[in-house]
């Protein structure tokens, strides 16, 4: 609908969900550091996602290739709007932009979203000394065959320092799958991204490997808790919302 395209076309960063070749589910963010869109040409039916500010080492990057499954989900924090994007890989172009196949989309209520603003990089002289003058945002990966580019071991939910980004987030995004089969046209069995707001607390680690979170009632259409009964296997990506700092489980 227009509603959702004229979201979409101000939109600086989504977050994306995927399925890489072994079935793993990854979830990711694509943003631009100067605020521009992160989405081009869009159309009722399909739009282009920009890619390239993928990290190199996201799994994300090798598992968008034309067929794939993809959520995508766009936020304004400022007034706590949201829409969910369905769609498919349909083509990929030789910069690393992909055009997105729309199948579903529907904007969802805002309960529990953190209000929260934000600024580019660069979008002041203030801002861009703070950038240069701060460390550069790091990625921490706890998926083994993905460790960050830095050759650092994959993370630990046991790191002080993880555990508490964690504990203290009151935002997470979720990545999931249905589990599409061949020769399965219902656009509901694709890769769905989602989020999951509350209070610091809602989600916490629980041990070496787990975690749990609160998930309180919503829009009632059991996307994400759906898919999971069918693929247990889910993304999940954490922001320091201060730092720019990222971790991917």
């Amino acid at each position: 609908p227009k509603p959702a395209q004229d979201f979409f076309s101000q939109r600086p960063f989504v977050v994306i969900s995927a399925s890489d070749r072994l079935g793993r589910m990854y979830c990711s963010m694509v943003a631009t550091a100067d605020g521009s869109p992160c989405l081009g040409d869009i159309t009722p039916n399909s739009f282009v996602l920009k890619t390239s500010t993928l990290s190199p080492s996201d799994a994300l990057r090798e598992a968008l290739v034309p067929g794939t499954a993809v959520g995508l989900i766009g936020i304004d924090f400022a007034t706590r709007a949201r829409v969910r994007v369905n769609s498919s890989v349909e083509s990929v172009a030789a910069n690393g932009d992909v055009v997105l196949a729309v199948e579903i989309c529907a904007s969802h209520c805002a309960q529990y979203i953190t209000q929260r603003t934000w600024q580019a990089g660069g979008e002041a002289k203030e801002a861009a000394a703070a950038q240069v003058a701060s460390p550069a945002p790091r990625v921490a990966a706890m998926a083994p065959s993905r460790a960050p580019a830095n050759g650092k071991p994959p993370a630990s939910l046991e790191d002080p320092a993880i555990r508490a980004l964690i504990d203290g987030a009151d935002t997470m995004f979720i990545g999931s799958s249905y589990g599409r089969a061949a020769g399965d046209t219902d656009a509901r069995h694709g890769a769905d991204a989602s989020n999951r707001c509350g209070s610091p607390g809602f989600v916490r680690v629980t041990g070496p490997d787990t975690l749990a979170f609160d998930n309180y009632n919503g829009n009632q259409m059991y996307s994400t808790l759906g898919n999971i009964t069918r693929d247990p296997r889910v993304g999940l990506t954490f922001f320091d919302w201060e730092s720019g700092d990222v971790l991917q489980l």
